[in-house]
């Protein structure tokens, strides 16, 4: 299902180290390669035992990663050069600028197709996530507020999903790692996965179990599952109003020039 050609413009470099592409009109951050200690760090009270034990990973390659969750306005496009069905009403407005939900896994596979790239493995995601700090709780750190991500709780500003990009990005440059909308990954779910995964690149268990890997939190989330560790799982084929996704790509090198900014608009589906 993949594009023979996909609309390329061109990329940027900032502050001497983060670079960006932009494909179909959405920012693609590159994450380099390297290794991180993946899991609960030491001392989280409320991390769950999926979350362990934290272990040494090994990434071998780089890889493009979209800046924020996919769009309402990308996946619209993909939608109507496919002919697919729009995803129902989330239950709330969400404008151009918001992330798309109520997708499935197949769907976000297949858009991710459609534009060259693919889902994130769940070491890819945390490691992307992570960003250089693996002891945290957080992106950002180990404290968290509403200053920083759209959860549930006193002083959420949306009823719902926020605009892609509205908080801080980390270190890496990626928008909403935390919250907003949980976000699908590649693997299938296996609880005690981390106890034999391999120490480099993994890419989850290879016999098929009934849910995929979700991570991030969402809008509708308590604070403790915006954790960067935090591994939840949904099956396959649910299309829910607090899933969402990203992708990543691993072609190409940037080239220096500034990509073109999409006009927001507010309308619903």
């Amino acid at each position: 299902m993949a594009r023979n050609q996909v609309t390329k413009k061109k990329s940027l470099s900032q502050n001497g180290n983060l670079k960006i592409e932009v494909f179909e009109e959405l920012e693609y951050v590159w994450v380099p390669k390297g290794s991180f200690w993946m899991g609960a760090p030491e001392g989280d009270k409320v991390a769950s035992e999926s979350e362990n034990p934290r272990h040494k990973v090994r990434l071998t390659k780089g890889f493009w990663m979209t800046r924020g969750p996919v769009t309402v306005e990308a996946y619209r496009r993909f939608c109507k050069a496919i002919h697919k069905e729009l995803p129902e009403y989330a239950g709330f407005e969400q404008g151009n600028d918001h992330p798309v939900s109520k997708v499935n896994w197949t769907d976000a596979a297949a858009y991710c197709e459609w534009v060259g790239g693919r889902l994130p493995t769940e070491a890819e995601w945390e490691y992307a996530a992570r960003a250089g700090e693996d002891g945290n709780n957080y992106p950002w750190g180990d404290r968290i507020s509403h200053l920083k991500a759209n959860y549930y709780g006193k002083g959420q500003a949306w009823k719902g999903t926020s605009p892609v990009g509205s908080f801080p990005a980390n270190a890496y440059g990626l928008y909403d790692m935390a919250g907003n909308l949980w976000e699908w990954c590649a693997d299938w779910y296996e609880e005690n996965y981390y106890s034999k995964s391999p120490k480099s690149d993994p890419d989850g268990p290879k016999e098929k179990t009934n849910a995929r890997v979700i991570r991030g939190g969402s809008w509708g989330s308590s604070s403790r599952f915006l954790r960067v560790s935090t591994r939840a799982r949904v099956g396959p084929q649910i299309r829910g109003s607090l899933q969402g996704f990203r992708c990543v790509r691993e072609d190409g090198a940037a080239t220096e020039v500034k990509p073109t900014r999409t006009r927001r608009r507010n309308a619903g589906w």
